[in-house]
């Protein structure tokens, strides 16, 4: 047999249904407070600085992109410690401007060697494109990287000089040639692989040119695109949150009041 509870002792059950008539009893308490829950929200969205996102593509040419994410990071650094007139020296930009950026952030892409991803947070979707091109600027004009930049120019440079002679060497071989062909002298290789060798030498010599002339150290490849909605704040995710929490704020308080209620009843007639 089972052991029978002492004298006094009265098993507590959960019942639903007087929970709801409780509830039902106290209904204005949780509309109120799902009315003011509502109404807070609103007036958050109706008040916060609305945040634009946007995400650009920047290509690095002679630093690797964990370098380039690094120096870009750094500008997010000035932001967090509201150094705005030191941010706004380095990417070109007003200091009232360069209050309005929220946030810059940079990620090397698995997978490309030289592109890294920027994403800018800001207060104005207008400024989006400035930022970007304001952030290439300042990467292009960091001492290290205008080094590296003139480095690589000196090698570009002494690639077309090899070029140059080696291609003229090989008209002076032809030149020699066609008098030999002329004369009806014998010549034991093909002149058309002169042709062939020279060819080839061009098509990279247009190569290096092209590379001298466009040399950057970082290019915009992707501007970001303008949005027409901020991110933030996320009005529907503001108010579900803010219904939901809202509801179960106001049925504790209910709760809280019928167990007020029953306690102090209780404690009158002890």
């Amino acid at each position: 047999m089972e052991p029978r509870p002492p004298d006094g002792y009265q098993e507590e059950e959960i019942d639903l249904y007087e929970l709801w008539l409780r509830l039902k009893k106290r209904w204005r308490t949780v509309l109120a407070t799902v009315a003011a829950g509502l109404i807070l929200s609103v007036l958050y969205i109706l008040t916060a600085t609305p945040v634009y996102e946007g995400t650009c593509v920047i290509r690095t040419n002679v630093v690797t992109p964990k370098e380039a994410v690094r120096y870009v990071n750094a500008l997010n650094d000035l932001i967090r410690e509201r150094k705005f007139e030191e941010l706004a020296q380095r990417i070109r930009l007003d200091v009232s401007l360069s209050r309005k950026i929220a946030r810059i952030s940079a990620r090397e892409v698995r997978g490309v060697p030289d592109i890294i991803e920027v994403n800018l947070k800001v207060n104005d979707p207008r400024l989006l494109t400035s930022v970007a091109r304001g952030i290439v600027e300042y990467l292009n004009t960091n001492p290290y990287v205008s080094e590296k930049i003139s480095l690589t120019k000196k090698e570009l440079e002494l690639k077309r000089e090899s070029l140059q002679k080696r291609i003229k060497a090989l008209e002076e071989t032809k030149r020699i040639v066609n008098t030999l062909l002329r004369e009806g002298r014998s010549v034991y290789f093909n002149p058309a692989e002169i042709d062939r060798m020279m060819e080839e030498l061009k098509t990279e010599l247009i190569e290096v040119e092209s590379r001298i002339a466009l040399l950057k150290g970082f290019e915009l490849s992707i501007e970001p695109p303008e949005p027409l909605e901020p991110s933030s704040p996320k009005k529907a995710i503001v108010l579900t949150v803010s219904l939901l929490s809202s509801l179960l704020l106001g049925v504790f308080i209910a709760l809280f009041q019928e167990w007020l209620l029953y306690a102090r009843r209780r404690h009158g007639e002890g």
